[in-house]
């Protein structure tokens, strides 16, 4: 017996030790896992601010940039001719020289039926945000009769949309606020920022991002 009560006691101090062994690598194992997760909510913080960063490089590239929407396509079409027509419609002086350079681009849902925005870049900011006026005062003042293709002489009238380029960060982000997602009664773009207002009495925002959208 007394040999047995040896061998359970020394049994009983190395289950011990053992345990006193587990518990100072869990505290050990602990002290890891603070130390990553710290570090991985730092690296997450930079990554956000990187992010933002180039997103708002990203956005100040298209500074001179305006995009029109919904003008309809030909194989013959001529890009510059619509430009002319459309600045001539809402009585902007637009020169050869404001102009430098003007595209179509992809699609931004590939199987949407409206036709590929069309792109021009402006020689400075000056000169896109005098002819983004322009359009807006010509749509105040027409408003039963606001831009459509048929200003650009095509026979079938479509509305015509003129709008800041934005980087595919805010264009996402307006889709979603137009799409009434958060039912914002006022919806607008300023310098590459979208503002939002909840209604007339309400305080405007600048919609930052889809965390600052989904906070809303």
């Amino acid at each position: 017996m007394r040999t047995e009560l040896e061998e359970i006691t020394k049994t009983v101090s190395f289950l011990s030790e053992a345990h006193d062994d587990q518990v100072n690598i869990n505290k050990e194992n602990s002290k890891v896992i603070s130390n990553v997760v710290a570090e991985n909510n730092t690296l997450r913080t930079k990554l956000g601010e990187i992010t933002a960063e180039l997103a708002e490089i990203e956005q100040r590239s298209r500074d001179s940039n305006i995009e029109l929407q919904c003008v309809p396509e030909s194989k013959s079409e001529n890009l510059f001719t619509h430009i002319k027509k459309l600045a001539g419609t809402v009585s902007y002086q637009l020169s050869d020289k404001d102009v430098l350079n003007c595209h179509r681009v992809a699609k931004y849902k590939s199987g949407s039926k409206r036709p590929r925005s069309i792109i021009i870049k402006m020689i400075s900011p000056r000169v896109r945000d005098n002819f983004l006026a322009a359009v807006k005062l010509y749509n105040l003042k027409n408003k039963d009769n606001k831009l459509n293709s048929t200003h650009l002489g095509f026979a079938v009238n479509q509305p015509i949309y003129v709008m800041e380029h934005l980087s595919p960060v805010n264009k996402q982000l307006h889709t979603r606020i137009v799409a009434k997602e958060k039912n914002y009664e006022f919806v607008w773009i300023h310098n590459g920022k979208i503002f939002v207002h909840k209604n007339i009495k309400s305080e405007a925002k600048i919609v930052r991002d889809k965390d600052f959208l989904q906070n809303l």
